[in-house]
């Protein structure tokens, strides 16, 4: 979808998306504790530290390693690995809901560091219901797009895109 604008001749397109979101996302926590309010889930997923279950690539590198950037030693090097590596540990819900709302963000960036690498795009604008009240969405992705330089932009009513959309054609 080719949108311009005619008062400054700027041009935008639609050039991604993902199957992982808010769906999948409601879809795993319900599998895993019954939960059905997304809401809910994100405010247990705010409480949480993905450092407890996911393996993090400073856990990897010794702390004085120095070719290793802080920042990156902040990325997760596996999802959920540690839950793997030390049976004997009983994981909090708001570590694992954090690490899942994680998972996907990571998905995403990814996704969308490959769209705009591919297109020169500089500027992203996120929408869908995954966004609403998630900070942890909103602190990963905005740390991935400025490493890359790329600039994000979240809409205030970004879980109302589709139905705009909609009333439109």
């Amino acid at each position: 979808m080719l949108i311009k604008s005619q008062e400054d001749r700027r041009i935008f397109e639609r050039i991604g998306g993902s199957a992982l979101g808010g769906g999948t996302f409601m879809g795993l926590i319900k599998l895993l504790y019954n939960l059905d309010d997304f809401d809910e889930a994100i405010n247990i997923a705010k409480k949480g530290n993905p450092y407890n279950v996911d393996l993090k690539v400073g856990d990897i590198y010794e702390e004085e390693d120095h070719r290793v950037d802080p920042l990156f030693r902040q990325f997760t090097a596996s999802s959920l690995k540690k839950v793997t590596l030390f049976n004997d540990i009983s994981y909090k819900k708001e570590d694992v809901i954090n690490s899942i709302v994680s998972i996907i963000t990571d998905n995403i960036a990814s996704q969308l560091i490959l769209y705009s690498q591919n297109r020169k795009v500089k500027n992203i604008i996120f929408s869908g219901g995954f966004l609403k009240n998630n900070s942890i969405f909103k602190r990963i992705i905005s740390i991935m797009c400025k490493m890359q330089k790329i600039k994000s932009y979240f809409l205030k009513y970004n879980d109302m895109v589709s139905a705009l959309g909609a009333l439109r054609s």
